[in-house]
């Protein structure tokens, strides 16, 4: 969002006037005075959609140019303002996995009926583990790991072991990161339709 204060001339710009602006809200690209990412998704959180609003967040979020602490510090300034509750909500959701994990989900059995691939058994148990996709005909898992999946050590080594455990059985476990499935769908379908085909009985 730039911060400007010329008059926009008719050419589709919504013209937005941020109050309480500090340093750290404010960069330079190309030239040219912006407000910083946080500040606009906080900004967004107060006037756009809830599609447009995160739209902007997942791009912001996949292209790392929201980080934790610039998020965090963009609230605490501004606990008040409009957008705050809505840009907390999303954020946290989003760094405790409780977002990443339905919208992955979803995203990932969209892509897998787009792609017209062999229909999956959703959330579907084995033994004593519940799998996110299970191909059983063709012993293939699709797990996917949410932005906060593996903050701590001891879930990726718990993680590590179920594959294993899971390999052991014969099946073949295939990850898929949030950021891939949002940011490169075609790679994530190109690695799960070879996966199947090698499984395919």
């Amino acid at each position: 969002m730039a911060t400007c204060g010329a008059r926009p001339h008719s050419i589709g710009i919504a013209l937005h006037h941020a109050r309480n602006l500090a340093p750290s809200d404010i960069e330079e690209i190309d030239g040219l005075l912006v407000t910083s990412t946080a500040r606009t998704l906080l900004d967004l959180a107060a006037s756009a959609s809830d599609s447009e609003f995160e739209e902007a967040f997942d791009e912001a979020v996949f292209r790392r140019r929201a980080r934790r602490a610039e998020i965090e510090s963009i609230l605490a300034r501004n606990p008040g303002a409009k957008g705050s509750r809505r840009l907390r909500e999303l954020w946290e959701a989003e760094v405790t996995g409780e977002r990443n994990r339905r919208e992955a989900e979803k995203r990932m059995a969209a892509l897998i009926r787009d792609a017209k691939l062999p229909r999956p058994r959703p959330n579907a148990p084995i033994g004593p583990y519940t799998v996110d996709f299970l191909w059983p005909d063709h012993r293939v898992i699709v797990e996917i790991d949410g932005f906060a999946t593996h903050r701590k050590r001891r879930s990726f080594e718990a993680d590590r072991a179920r594959d294993a455990d899971l390999g052991s059985q014969g099946y073949a476990v295939v990850r898929f990161t949030w950021r891939q499935i949002v940011g490169e769908p075609y790679v994530v379908v190109a690695r799960l339709a070879a996966r199947l085909a090698l499984g395919r009985r």
